[in-house]
């Protein structure tokens, strides 16, 4: 580490009444509380919203493979008519 960024983190966690070494674990600790959390709330909000357009799309399914063997058989007989 630099050190003019130790001396910031010493003087960071001086004014915290802590050692550098408790500040950093201080950190580590926020980082993983907050990363879990956030993990958590990507849950809630996102995977509802994924598992609703999988469904969506699942339901949608039989018609698009309906319309894609149309388009195959139409293809079909434009190649036998050239």
């Amino acid at each position: 580490m630099r050190a003019d960024v130790k001396e910031e983190f010493q003087d960071m966690a001086e004014q915290m009444g802590m050692t550098i070494s408790a500040l950093g674990s201080y950190v580590i600790g926020k980082f993983v509380v907050d990363h879990k959390r956030n993990r958590e709330l990507q849950e809630k909000m996102i995977m509802p919203a994924v598992n609703e357009l999988v469904k969506m799309i699942a339901d949608d399914m039989p018609n698009k493979l309906e319309f894609l063997k149309f388009i195959e058989e139409l293809s079909g007989q434009m190649e036998n008519k050239l």
